[in-house]
């Protein structure tokens, strides 16, 4: 059987020759350089391919002279051991806590006595030594004289006895006793007063050892908080450090793969002739070969180059904008930052980064202005009910559908999650049972419920991803909506939008594209992101990064600056609904003149230096212009007045019931320190007839016709608002009212609707569902 060379390599450990990233995944190229070939069959295995890896997708080329015979790919255990990889990890030695009791005593110190005063009490006591000698003398004395003085009484002096000599001993004998006793009595009155003396000292001196001795004790205690506190400090430190390194473990964790793929590439070295000795082959060589002779021994080892490349999931690309907008000079600014996810097992070090548009599509939640949609009349039944009838054309289907709408509940959306938990593919270990965490010590436990904890938080992020990803229809309609207003004559829009609100709006129309480094109204130079170099390849566009990047797998995105955009000219406006809601949407119009295409994506703005939040950006093309919608402006008050009803006068002839219905918008610019008018695109509706015998007439705005040109209208709001500017009301034919409102600073105008339904006697108008 003919041996097989084998040789295996981990992905970790492969060069990253490129990276190319997707909206929704990424294509990885590495290669392999200078592999040694023995004679024969060699297999080279590569392993650790992240599990997220499409594994139909995977491609094996290369360089050299050997045929590649098979290409195998397979799910293997990950069987790479986590704190082999991360020796960081690895647990902490536990230090022996009962060596820094038996250091650390919490025993008072010793404080010896001074020589003097221990010099002064060996003092008292000799002193007291000798008080106590003659005492003990002068009761000796005492006790013997009173001896004495019994025996002289006892004596018999009837015997045979020397009187004379028994009187003188016994006078000497006395002599004697008294002696002493006089002697001990001086003897005591001699040592009574340095023995005061010497107690004096040595309480002086006790007193100051005592004072000296407190002085060290609080010391000793005051050294021994310190300690205290100076190990509490190091305690909490330590577990500050135990902390960041489980957070860290966790991060490690989230992208530690329990299986990955394996590609098995089997190749044919043998003796070889120079390539032009036979024609080349389509087969999967990777270099032209044949086979003359037996191998030689004693041959070098020859050495191939290969190309892996492969398609994985859970790394891609978004785009993320910053638009700072000025309303005084009508310019803005935009920042287009990709932000790139790299949520896989593998880390793609020091490669080149290409972002590719490629089946772009993207979507956040944000609230959409409302549109007026066609009002439909048509003749109610004669037998219906007249009081009832006569309040059914009141408010249309929508209106009242509005109407109950909570305010609250604008710009929300109810969403589901569906995707697929990383729980399979990622993590050291399944989540514990609760009997398992019982027998595990608290360490292991809270490690065990952090790692639970981290996994939900991974579902979370994957939820509100997909939360992100169900909003596109929101913008589609918001898109909708601006495309209705588009949709009058552009005429009247373009010469009511194009009219220069101050010097500032009078600026060239065309934005022209900088680059990051430098600016012409600008003399400091500040720090500021690489560009990157931008190509357009059939239906995508491919921004390349400047140098080499790595792309470490973690839970954040990194951004990275792919161009900057400046605006001028910009127009912005206001829309007013106020049949769905009392509120002025101000939107902005900018045209985009640069050669790049605007992806849909998050965009955050600034308006006039304050942030508004963040919105969705349209797609814009190069060329076209995108209108986005900012929100509600509170400067702008509008007043919506309920519907009145009155029934006309008719004739003894007249063969239908009229009644006359009448509304009025009012709109108040509450700012006053502005320089210029405020632009406002007002929106109303009269209802359509949908029956022959049902007539609708517009009666105020006065002659307007479908199709005709526009009409002055409004009037002003107040007494004192005579200049409060100008407007212009267009009917369109779904019976919408448009009217092109240029209020001046502090003032407002009062718009007015009215119309008649005329109905054939008996018969009543309702609502008709279209």
């Amino acid at each position: 059987m003919e041996s097989i060379s084998k040789a295996e390599y981990n992905v970790r450990n492969l060069k990253t020759r490129s990276v190319t990233l997707f909206p929704s995944r990424a294509q990885i190229c590495r290669e392999l350089k200078d592999i040694p070939l023995h004679p024969g069959t060699n297999e080279i295995t590569i392993i650790g391919l992240s599990p997220t890896v499409d594994e139909q997708s995977i491609k094996v080329e290369g360089s050299g002279s050997a045929i590649i015979s098979d290409i195998a790919v397979e799910s293997l255990p990950n069987r790479d051991i986590f704190e082999d990889i991360y020796p960081e990890f690895e647990q902490d030695k536990t230090k022996n806590e009962a060596e820094d009791d038996v250091s650390e005593s919490d025993e008072e110190p010793e404080f010896p006595e001074s020589a003097e005063l221990q010099a002064a009490k060996n003092h008292v006591k000799d002193l007291l030594d000798l008080l106590k000698a003659a005492d003990e003398s002068e009761r000796a004395a005492e006790k013997r004289q009173a001896s004495l003085d019994s025996t002289t009484v006892t004596l018999n002096w009837e015997s045979k006895v020397d009187v004379e000599e028994t009187m003188d001993s016994v006078s000497r004998a006395r002599d004697k006793l008294a002696t002493r006793r006089i002697e001990a009595a001086r003897r005591q009155r001699e040592l009574s007063q340095p023995l005061a003396k010497a107690r004096q000292q040595a309480d002086r001196l006790g007193k100051l050892h005592r004072r000296e001795k407190a002085r060290a004790t609080q010391e000793a205690k005051r050294v021994r908080l310190a300690k205290t506190k100076a190990k509490l400090q190091e305690s909490r430190r330590e577990e500050e450090r135990l902390k960041e390194k489980a957070r860290k473990r966790k991060e490690y964790e989230k992208f530690w793969p329990k299986y990955c793929y394996a590609v098995r590439i089997q190749l044919v070295a043998n003796a070889f002739t120079p390539s032009t000795s036979r024609r080349a082959s389509v087969s999967s060589d990777v270099d032209m070969v044949v086979e003359l002779a037996a191998p030689d021994a004693n041959e070098q080892p020859r050495t191939i180059d290969l190309v892996l490349s492969y398609v994985t999931t859970s790394a891609y690309w978004s785009p993320s904008y910053d638009l700072q907008l000025s309303t005084t000079n009508a310019t803005g600014q935009l920042c287009f930052d990709a932000q790139i996810h790299n949520t896989t097992s593998e880390t793609w070090d020091k490669c080149k980064i290409t972002l590719s548009t490629s089946l772009a599509a993207f979507s956040v939640l944000e609230e959409t202005m409302p549109s007026l949609v066609p009002w439909h009349l048509e003749l109610a039944p004669k037998e219906g009910p007249a009081a009832v009838e006569d309040n059914a054309v009141l408010y249309s289907k929508e209106e009242k559908m509005y109407k109950a709408k909570p305010l609250s509940s604008w710009g929300k959306k109810s969403h589901t999650s569906a995707e697929k938990s990383r729980s399979e593919m990622f993590g050291t270990s399944s989540p514990p049972t609760a009997t398992a965490m019982a027998s595990m010590n608290p360490a292991h436990v809270q490690l065990a419920t952090q790692q639970a904890a981290q996994q939900a938080a991974m579902q979370q992020q994957q939820r509100q991803r997909q939360l992100l990803a169900q909003q596109q229809q929101q913008m589609q309609q918001q898109q909708v909506q601006m495309q209705q207003i588009q949709q009058m004559p552009q005429r009247n829009i373009q010469n009511f939008l194009n009219q220069p609100a101050n010097s500032a709006m009078q600026q060239s129309m065309a934005p022209s594209f900088e680059t990051a480094s430098t600016t012409s109204t600008e003399e400091l130079q500040h720090l500021d992101f690489q560009e990157s170099l931008v190509e357009e390849m059939g239906f995508s566009t491919s921004y390349d990064l400047p140098g080499l990047k790595t792309l470490a797998p973690k839970s954040s995105s990194s951004k990275q600056r792919v161009a900057r955009l400046s605006f001028s000219n910009i127009h912005f406006c206001h829309t007013v609904v106020p049949k769905y809601r009392s509120a002025a949407y101000l939107s902005a119009k900018m045209l985009n003149s640069s050669k790049l295409t605007l992806l849909r994506g998050a965009v955050g703005v600034t308006l006039d230096g304050s942030f508004m939040g963040r919105t969705t950006l349209p797609k814009c093309g190069s060329g076209e212009s995108v209108t986005l919608s900012l929100g509600v402006d509170p400067a702008i008050r509008v007043g919506y007045s309920q519907p009145e009803m009155k029934r006309a006068t008719s004739g003894f002839f007249t063969k239908e019931d009229i009644k006359l219905y009448e509304r009025v918008i009012r709109v108040e610019n509450t700012r006053t320190t502005a320089d210029a008018p405020v632009k406002l695109i007002v929106s109303d509706q009269v209802p359509l007839s949908k029956d022959e015998s049902l007539r609708v007439e517009l009666l105020k705005p006065e002659g307007l016709v479908v199709g005709a040109e526009s009409q002055p209208a409004g009037e002003p709001g107040k007494d004192k608002d005579e200049d409060w500017g100008s407007a212009k009301a267009h009917l369109r034919k779904t019976g919408t009212i448009d009217w092109l409102v240029a209020l001046q600073p502090g003032k407002s105008v009062k718009l007015s609707l009215e119309y008649l339904v005329a109905t054939p006697i008996g018969n009543h108008a309702k609502q008709a569902w279209a």
